[in-house]
Order: structure tokens, then sequence, then C-alpha cells
């Protein structure tokens, strides 16, 4: 498929109806360009169904909810989304890192909660500053930038710095694992 992927990784509960309307709008403006991957970590299947009927009636894009998977292949599905979406208003500075990890980056929607505060400092300990947004219309602009770029619409995003960390490089800033074990866990891909 030519569709860009783009990763969700949260619990049901994080799924909120603000966030579900910013989806809605991304959604509508890239019908067919994008796909949205959820990545549900309740690991209750009754609750994955309805969250898969619900976002399929409620967005125009593609959409998959995937099972709570072992960690290994969770990274390998992440690898395969070439951006990933926070969580509004709750932030994901776990999913941060499990994306990170997996190479994939995407807008921080901030506005003062401890997680998204924790999502910030991550953001700006990396150098990506220019993906962490105030507000909902920021936080489309930033992503629809990244979707245009993925899709060979513009050749650069004002959102991204040319000189990126690598995804070991943003890990070993993040923790005190030893860079053999980051290594270790890059190489599962």
């Amino acid at each position: 498929s030519n569709q860009i992927k783009i990763a969700i990784t949260a619990t049901p509960q994080k799924l909120t109806s603000q966030f579900s309307n910013i989806l809605r709008k991304i959604s509508e403006e890239f019908k067919d360009s994008i796909e949205l991957i959820v990545h549900d970590a309740s690991g209750n299947t009754t609750v994955q169904n309805h969250l898969q009927i619900y976002l399929s009636q409620h967005l125009y894009s593609n959409v998959f909810v995937k099972p709570r998977l072992y960690y290994e292949e969770y990274l390998l599905s992440l690898k395969e989304c070439m951006f990933c979406l926070s969580p509004y208003p709750f932030g994901n500075h776990n999913g941060f890192l499990d994306c990170t990890l997996a190479g994939i980056i995407g807008p921080s929607f901030i506005t003062g909660t401890i997680p998204q505060n924790t999502e910030r400092l991550y953001y700006e300990m990396c150098g990506l500053q220019k993906l962490i947004t105030s507000n909902e219309e920021d936080y489309i602009k930033v992503i629809s930038s990244l979707i245009d770029l993925g899709l060979g619409r513009i050749d650069s995003s004002m959102y991204l710095n040319p000189n990126i960390k690598k995804p070991s490089e943003i890990i070993s800033i993040l923790t005190d694992c030893s860079q053999d074990y980051i290594e270790d866990i890059l190489s599962c891909f």
C-alpha cells in the first residue's frame, strides 16, 4: 500500500473525544493517503473490537486496531509506521520511547499535565522542540507537514531538524542503559 502508516500507542482511555476529533480532521485531509495503526495496550479483545468499530465509523482513513503484542513484535509493528501520534490530553511518554526505539517520531501536544511535561522534556532533550505544540491547530499543522513530506509532496519540513539524532542516540540520552544493551534492542530490527 502507498499509504503512510501512522502509529498510535495508547490504552483505550487515552483515546479521548478531543483526540478522536483531531484524528478525524487529519483523516479527513489525508483520507486515502494515511492508515492509522492503533496499538492497544489494554489486551482486552472486547474493547479492541469496539474501538475498531468506533474509529472505523468516525474516521475517513483506514484504521486498524492491533491487539497487545509481545514487546519485540510491538516494536517491529511500530517500525512499519512512518510517524506516530501522541494522545491528547494525556501525552504518551512510554509510547514516545517505544516509537523512538522503532525510529519513528511525531508531534507532541503539550498543555501542562505531568505526563505531557515529561514528554516535552524528552522532546527537548532529544532536540525535537519543533515537534512540540501547544494547541490543536499547530498539532495538525506539524503532522500534516510530516505526512506531506512522507508522501513526497514537499522536500523538507520546517518541523524536522536536519541534524536529527538516530534512535540509538536518542535512547542513550534518555536512559542510563549501556550502549551494548541499546544496540542489542535495535538489532532486533
